[in-house]
């Protein structure tokens, strides 16, 4: 849980196998934290509502390589226990901004919207996605498999979005 303005950096790691009953399964970041992740693995994290793996609200997130080390958000999930709405099974973003360069995306289950990304906010609020390189693949949701997009910015370069699955639409995207 990263909040109040603080500054966390991470190189190489892991966070994996664990469980919020809330948000933010892996990680929790809120009021203008920054996060900066430099070859980290989020990996089988669960959460019971929103951001399986990592729940962004209010704060930066930012994710590269480190040597060859890509980040990865693989194989979370949300809606435990029969909860339908949980959105961003990989990642949840809210009026913040969400950056990954050369990373993997993949694996994660939201039971309702974006399972790989979900970036949700109101209209006068203000979130940014910014994905270079990497691949975003095997993802599911009801809506928006690999990435759930409603309001704000949502800005791809060199990204393979393939074999996520939609129960109801959009697939990829």
């Amino acid at each position: 849980f990263i909040t109040s303005d603080a500054v966390f950096n991470m190189n190489s790691g892991e966070v994996s196998s664990n469980y919020s009953a809330k948000e933010g399964g892996g990680l929790y970041i809120t009021d203008n934290a920054v996060v900066n992740i430099k070859g980290g693995d989020f990996y089988n994290n669960k959460s019971y509502t929103n951001g399986g793996g990592i729940f962004l609200q209010s704060g930066t997130l930012t994710m590269s390589k480190i040597g060859d080390r890509k980040s990865k958000i693989r194989k979370n999930e949300n809606g435990q226990d029969g909860k339908t709405s949980a959105n961003g099974g990989g990642v949840y973003v809210k009026n913040g901004t969400f950056t990954i360069e050369d990373g993997e995306i993949t694996g994660n289950v939201a039971k309702g919207y974006g399972g790989g990304i979900y970036m949700g906010n109101a209209e006068n609020e203000a979130s940014q996605i910014i994905i270079k390189g990497g691949a975003i693949g095997e993802n599911s949701a009801r809506y928006g498999a690999g990435i759930f997009v409603l309001h704000g910015e949502c800005v791809m370069t060199g990204v393979s979005i393939d074999g996520s699955i939609a129960g109801i639409g959009g697939g990829g995207v």
